[in-house]
């Protein structure tokens, strides 16, 4: 299992933050798994296993930069809702709904990438390999 991604709020986005990522990451069957009493710490993950991504608030005056965040999509069909319910909650465009290659991957894959609301980089990615262009036609 890969270690989960933290990524760090400002107090006053929080509220804003996790009905953003409750939102966009619904078409992947995340939903919100845990968050402690005061809400300054909510998981979200796909229920099978433990949380794979938290939204943590960032303590008065802590210095935090934006994260890159990949997540795992089924299929292109959820690539592209996640993409075109993020942009309908605000979110800007980095990279539409496209064929690219993935670095990390090593391969040609299906992904989409928005600018959260905090200036985060979330990424959607379909890891099935396309290397034979003849599935797109």
């Amino acid at each position: 299992m890969n270690e989960p991604t933290r990524v760090w709020v400002s107090p006053s986005g929080m509220a804003r933050m996790k009905e953003f990522y409750r939102t966009v990451l619904a078409p992947l069957d995340y939903k919100e798994m845990v968050h402690n009493d005061d809400n300054t710490l909510i998981g979200f993950g796909d229920g099978d296993h433990l949380p794979s991504l938290y939204l943590k608030i960032a303590a008065d005056g802590q210095e935090f930069s934006s994260e890159y965040i990949a997540i795992d999509a089924k299929d292109r069909e959820e690539v592209r809702a996640f993409y075109n319910i993020a942009i309908q909650q605000g979110a800007q465009e980095k990279s539409k709904p496209n064929l690219g290659s993935v670095r990390a991957l090593g391969q040609r894959c299906y992904t989409a990438a928005v600018i959260d609301p905090e200036g985060n980089e979330l990424a959607v990615i379909d890891g099935t390999p396309y290397d034979d262009l003849r599935q797109w036609l």
